[in-house]
């Protein structure tokens, strides 16, 4: 089900296992993907991390761990 709305990034540190969008603790892992950056000449390089991609049980919607 792809939407257009624009996914939150949240970073590790301050993840407190709760869905940013309805505050649920039903969340899950549903994969991850390299880090990139677009470098000059319009290439992507890779930035040295890997991103999790996060979902919530409850509301549906996802959520970036970096």
């Amino acid at each position: 089900m792809a939407t257009n709305q624009e996914v939150i990034r949240i970073s590790k540190r301050e993840f407190d296992s709760l869905c940013p969008y309805c505050k649920s603790r039903a969340v899950y892992l549903v994969g991850l993907h390299r880090a990139e950056v677009e470098a000059p000449g319009g290439q992507y390089a890779f930035a040295g991390g890997f991103v999790e991609d996060w979902s919530c049980a409850i509301c549906y919607r996802s959520f970036e761990l970096a």
